[in-house]
């Protein structure tokens, strides 16, 4: 599978975490196999300047949520031109019984997973109760420009059906009901050679292997380089053609557009309110991308910033920059030598690749196993198979980040995982694997228990999925990250960049740089360009979270965040996991709900031992 265009409909339901950072997948992923769609939010809502609640659906849930469509305008540095954007939103009210404390918005990560499909589970809901906000607050979702129920929508057609010609086109007036599904449109345009750049093979040593906290972890095979080098050329190519017009979502997809939509619901939540808009402050819970939402919005309206709370956090000014080498994947590689200690702890019962008597056992056999994937010999020697070896190495390398997203639920699936394949690559000579049973085969613990397999477990939900081709997240990332980025093309990945990507992570690093690769020709520029300053004086002082063991936003971005904005403070939390939702630490949690309950800060540096562990408790 591609790296670049992560097709697995990227963390909303099978997640393709080499892609990039920045969605949480613990608390959103759903496991859609085998169940039908149900009806989409939304139907019977017209869009209006004030918010006009009503029902969601027609299901009747334990949570009486309320939905309503916001006109805002479609260019905010153009207004008077007529041309409107729609954003949905999604409310879970403030139980009965609490102090009222007023409406928090809300992102889960992405850039384009859908705050209304993701706050339209009740367990997620009573998780951010629980663990984040308390009693009291109006907990607010909504979908960033171009994705889940916005309009205009922006499909750049990767896959069939997924293409609503009637909700692709900015509004003036009136927008049509949102429709269950509709054709692939056949409209042609001109297709615009793509130009990119990267430097030459030089840049890929042909060592095969790299050692790292005492692992021996195989490189990719250099033939990945080539491959998302197609796939950003093509993704680029489909996206201009579906999505590149004025009136449509591609130029306006941009975090500094969203970031003054979350304004834009606050004034009109106070509006409904009958208070003044003027002076409203928005309170906001960000997730990994969600974090550049919340650096965004507290840089351009510092006044208005009430509590922010910003949790698995991205370094903004590399994001700009695309120079994430040092911001990513940093803490990957010691992540995962954790593993080794917890499944020796567990024991077979519960960690299934145990062996020996020792955790230096357990690597071991992880060690031997990379051996059998040297992708680079097998490319070297031309082998036959050489591609299915880099691709299982791929996968294998997948599994484990996703799994350092999501340890207490992903630790148990990895080792099932890497007992299941174990035997499949015993053989010598990769002409002798089963290569069906290796790309695609389910391990007979998940199978069994009717799980799938890790990169694409599922937390449990009360209602069903999202109704295709909403929870499309392929296309989205680039869309957002590279229109967020300053304009790459003409440039090129240097041997010294790629060797950073690598020493960063030897497990992930090379993973990160295709999302890069894909800036590189992405040619769709957005209407308001805005590239920071990020930092400032707010009007609340903001909380800022980081674990020290993310695999994909390191603490170190947390740490740097917290000193651009006077006043904000850091929880360092030591698990494993990308955010604090994705660990059992009540202390992190502890922190949170009183930030938000009375406004209590932790106090400068404070740091939370680590909570119940993943495998053993």
């Amino acid at each position: 599978m591609s790296k670049v265009f992560g097709v697995a409909l990227c963390l909303l339901a099978g997640v393709e975490a080499f892609m990039h950072p920045v969605v949480n997948p613990a608390l959103i992923k759903r496991d859609t196999a085998g169940t039908p769609e149900r009806e989409r939010l939304f139907q019977n809502l017209t869009e209006d300047v004030n918010l006009k609640w009503g029902p969601c659906s027609t299901e009747k849930l334990e949570i009486a949520y309320e939905c309503a469509r916001l006109s805002v305008p479609l260019d905010y540095n153009k207004p008077e031109n007529g041309l409107r954007a729609i954003v949905p939103i999604i409310k879970a009210p403030a139980a009965a019984g609490f102090p009222y404390k007023g409406s928090v918005l809300f992102n889960p990560g992405g850039p384009g997973a859908l705050g209304t499909e993701t706050l339209y589970d009740t367990e997620v809901v009573k998780k951010l109760r629980k663990n984040i906000f308390g009693e009291g607050w109006d907990i607010v979702g909504f979908d960033p420009r171009g994705l889940g129920y916005s309009i205009p929508y922006a499909s750049c057609a990767l896959q069939p059906d997924t293409l609503e010609v009637d909700r692709e086109n900015a509004t003036t007036t009136t927008i049509p009901k949102l429709r269950r599904r509709s054709p692939r449109r056949n409209k042609k345009r001109v297709h615009r050679p793509i130009q990119f750049s990267l430097s030459n093979s030089t840049n890929t040593p042909s060592k095969a292997f790299d050692l790292s906290f005492g692992m021996r972890v195989a490189r990719d095979a250099p033939s990945w380089k080539d491959n998302a080098s197609q796939d950003a050329s093509s993704l680029a190519a489909q996206c201009l053609n579906y999505t590149a017009q004025y009136n449509q979502a591609g130029p306006h997809m941009n975090s500094v557009v969203v970031a003054t939509d979350m304004l834009s619901i606050a004034k009109a939540i106070a509006r409904g309110k009958e208070e003044p808009e003027d002076s409203v402050l928005v309170n906001f819970y960000g997730i990994s991308y969600g974090t550049i939402l919340g650096q965004y919005f507290a840089s351009l309206y510092p006044d208005h910033v009430g509590k922010i709370f910003l949790d698995g956090v991205v370094d903004a000014e590399t994001w700009i920059a695309k120079h994430e080498e040092n911001t990513t994947t940093l803490h990957v590689d010691e992540g995962w030598s954790k593993f080794f200690p917890l499944c020796h702890e567990a024991g077979s019962k519960n960690c299934s690749f145990a062996t020996g008597d020792s955790a230096d056992d357990i690597r071991t056999r992880f060690n031997s196993l990379m051996v059998k994937l040297d992708a680079t010999k097998f490319a070297q020697e031309n082998h036959p198979e050489a591609n299915l070896v880099a691709k299982v190495l791929d996968k294998t390398k997948q599994k484990i980040l996703n799994g350092l997203y999501t340890p207490h639920r992903s630790f148990r699936d990895i080792a099932d995982y890497l007992t299941y394949i174990e035997p499949l690559v015993y053989p010598t000579n990769p002409s002798d694997w089963d290569s069906a049973a290796l790309l695609n085969g389910v391990p007979p613990s998940l199978s069994a228990s009717g799980a799938t397999p890790p990169s694409n477990s599922s937390a449990q939900s009360t209602t069903e999925p999202p109704p295709a081709p909403l929870d499309v997240l392929g296309e989205s990332f680039n869309q957002v990250a590279c229109t967020d980025a300053r304009d790459l093309r003409g440039t090129e990945i240097t041997a010294e960049e790629e060797n950073a990507w690598l020493n960063s992570s030897k497990i992930a690093g090379f993973s990160q740089i295709p999302g890069k690769i894909a800036c590189l020709s992405w040619s769709i520029r957005p209407s308001w360009e805005w590239f920071g300053p990020i930092g400032g004086t707010t009007a609340t002082p903001m909380l800022f979270a980081g674990n020290l063991f993310d695999p994909i936003t390191p603490y170190d971005n947390a740490k740097k965040a917290t000193s651009l904005f006077r006043g904000a403070q850091m929880i360092y939390v030591d698990e494993v996991g990308h955010s604090t939702m994705n660990t059992k630490n009540e202390c992190a949690f502890n922190h949170a709900r009183q930030y938000f309950q009375d406004g209590t800060m932790p106090g400068n540096d404070v740091r939370c031992s680590p909570g119940p562990q993943p495998l053993v408790n």
